[in-house]
Order: C-alpha cells, then structure tokens, then sequence
C-alpha cells in the first residue's frame, strides 16, 4: 500500500475518488450541452436572449429561462437536447459566471444554468445514442 496515499485517505476519512464530492470543492466532471452544429472550440454557448434562438426543445418558454443556458454533467444526458435539432451536436463546455442547479429540476445536480459559457470540445453524437434520443423524443 502506498503510505503517502494511506495517511491521506485516512486524514479525509474518504476515498480518492469521494473526495471530489466534499461540499467546498469543485466537481472535476465536465459540463456538455446539447445543441445544433456549427459553434467552434473557443466560441460561446449563449442565452436566447442575446441570440434570437429559439428556446430548445419542446420546453415551454415559461419553464426556461431565456437569460440562462442549460447544461448537464452527463455526455448522455446531453444527447437529448441535441436530437431536438437538424444537426445534433454535443459541446463540452466550461461555465462563466454562477452556476446554479436548475430550480426547474426537481432534483438537484441533474442539470444547470449559468449565464454563458465557453466551447472546449465539441463531440459526435454516437449514432446508435443519437438513435435512442430520438426514439425518447417520439415518446414523450
């Protein structure tokens, strides 16, 4: 056993892999947003209010906000609110400014908001994911 990694563990009272989880501490998991293609690495998310767009999805305009964007930490998650669009696409992107839980989810850390945020990747939908979103979509 490493010795350095043992007292650690031991100090925190958690695992390497729990302590990004302590309140106070940031969240190493990415943030990705679904969308239509074209945005390059560099370029910003940006809210319906600044950009004319239409709100996303089949989500009433009173349910989202239109001075915020939506993200979620989970790349399958995202795949959704892609399918939505003629050319789905998966930005991973880092938030600016506050970031908040969606006060329209009902359970917290499922999705969030911020005022804008910055393109770092921008990522394929896997077609047999794409799929699936769609089909979800046909459901609902």
């Amino acid at each position: 056993m490493n010795q350095k990694l043992g007292k650690r563990k031991r100090r925190t009272g958690l695992a390497p892999a729990a302590r990004s989880k302590v309140p106070g501490q940031s969240d190493p998991r990415p943030y990705f947003h679904g969308g239509n293609a074209g945005l390059k690495v560099g370029q910003y998310i940006l809210p319906p209010a600044e950009t004319g767009a239409a709100q996303n999805g089949s989500v009433p305009s009173h349910i989202r906000g239109k001075d915020h964007i939506y993200m979620v930490r989970d790349f399958v998650e995202a795949a959704p609110w892609a399918a939505h669009h003629e050319s789905p696409i998966i930005y991973q992107v880092e938030p600016e400014g506050n970031v908040e839980n969606d006060p329209d989810v009902e359970k917290p850390g499922l999705s969030y908001r911020c005022p804008k945020a910055k393109i770092v990747a921008v990522h394929n939908i896997p077609a047999n994911l794409l799929l699936a979103a769609q089909l979800e979509l046909l459901r609902r």
